[in-house]
């Protein structure tokens, strides 16, 4: 693990922020890495043409930013900003959010408020600026770690252990920032596998695909787990892993210590008899539009409408995609006359481009497609509402 330490120059020149920051460096683990810098880091990397030698530090070649202060231009800055390019943040007011502290800058109150809501984690030194933070209601992921230089009732290593175990907290709650292209290809084969044994009949296909496991970091296997238990994938994806035969590092994701969820995801199967949209005009246009004579190709449509709804509520989970795929891959039905229903159903666009995501995501081949898949810049956003990865 990575770790930035932001910390603005005139807190740094407080000794009881200096020595706090210092000793945690001193006393992390072998598997931290932590660099302190009182300097604006960058984001990206350095231009072609700069310095590369005195170039800035930059925030993305960090696992986490730990944020210190508060009312400093850069430290909100990060925070606002290192979310947007997948780096998870914690940040610590150092008492700066102390009621009578804010008084004093009204004219920054909504922009501090900004910056502290779009941290990842909330770490105060002790119970009093928990009870005056939670009071403001700016963020609910808070963690208290008291300061061994202002108590002895922690140790400098007793408040290193603690601190790394809010990093880990704040990387395994935050894995759809973490999750890179390698990952994201990872879960796609891994699903295929779980979902098709078929597939797995094509040496070169099977071959590729464990050379892509074995690539992978125990981190990224963590990432895996984590992401899949959200998503409710995890069967399939234990089922890949058996079917390849591979022996994958394994995470207790229940057993993690994360903070909770915020977006709500629908639980279970993708409903495949009964439409989600409560409009009783859809309803009666499907009645008309399909009959009892085309039940597969009725479920079919009636999936592809219900992930439509889903996504516009932001309450898809990856699980669904794989019931379509499952759908579409082991039933026999009339492409034409599925194809028809979807356009008189004025659906037909929207199912193209999730057919596409079904190939691009997962691996269904063109001879399982129904139609052909519809790539541009809206199938872009759906794939991302729909894996709900950058």
């Amino acid at each position: 693990m990575k770790v930035l330490l932001y910390i603005p120059k005139e807190f740094d020149s407080v000794d009881i922020y200096r020595d706090m920051t210092d000793g945690l460096i001193s006393h992390v683990g072998s598997n931290t890495e932590i660099v302190k810098t009182c300097h604006r880091p960058m984001f990206g990397k350095p231009k072609k043409n700069s310095d590369a030698e005195n170039a800035p530090l930059s925030v993305n070649d960090f696992d986490i930013v730990h944020v210190f202060g508060c009312w400093n231009h850069t430290a909100s800055s990060i925070l606002l900003k290192a979310g947007r390019y997948g780096v998870p943040t914690v940040f610590s007011p150092l008492g700066g959010l102390q009621p009578w502290v804010i008084r004093k800058h009204k004219a920054d109150r909504a922009s501090m408020h900004r910056a502290v809501a779009a941290a990842s984690a909330i770490h105060v030194c002790g119970t009093l600026e928990l009870t005056t933070f939670q009071a403001l209601d700016w963020n609910k992921k808070t963690a208290v770690i008291k300061n061994p230089i202002l108590t002895r009732a922690v140790t400098m290593e007793q408040m290193a252990a603690d601190m790394c175990r809010l990093y880990q907290k704040v990387l395994d709650s935050n894995v759809n920032m973490l999750i890179n292209d390698e990952v994201e290809d990872a879960i796609g084969y891994l699903l295929l596998a779980g979902l098709d044994g078929e597939a797995l009949r094509n040496r070169e296909r099977k071959k590729n695909i464990l050379a892509s496991l074995q690539a992978l970091t125990p981190a990224q296997w963590r990432l895996i787990f984590i992401y899949a238990h959200d998503e409710q994938i995890a069967d399939r994806i234990n089922a890949g892993i058996s079917r390849l035969q591979y022996d994958a590092p394994q995470t207790d994701v229940e057993a993690l210590e994360r903070f909770p969820v915020t977006s709500k995801l629908k639980d279970g199967p993708l409903e495949t008899n009964k439409l989600l949209a409560k409009s009783p005009l859809l309803r009666t246009k499907l009645n008309e539009v399909v009959t009892a004579k085309y039940p597969i190709e009725r479920q079919l449509c009636i999936m592809f409408l219900n992930i439509r709804s889903e996504l516009h509520q932001g309450s898809m989970p990856m699980r669904h995609l794989a019931d379509l795929y499952e759908k579409i891959k082991t039933n026999n039905y009339d492409e034409d006359k599925l194809k028809d229903i979807l356009r008189q159903m004025d659906i037909l666009p929207f199912a193209s481009r999730i057919v596409f995501i079904l190939h691009d995501v997962i691996g269904l081949t063109e001879g399982f497609m129904p139609f052909e898949g519809k790539d541009d810049k809206t199938t872009d956003k759906i794939r991302k509402n729909i894996t709900h990865l950058k």
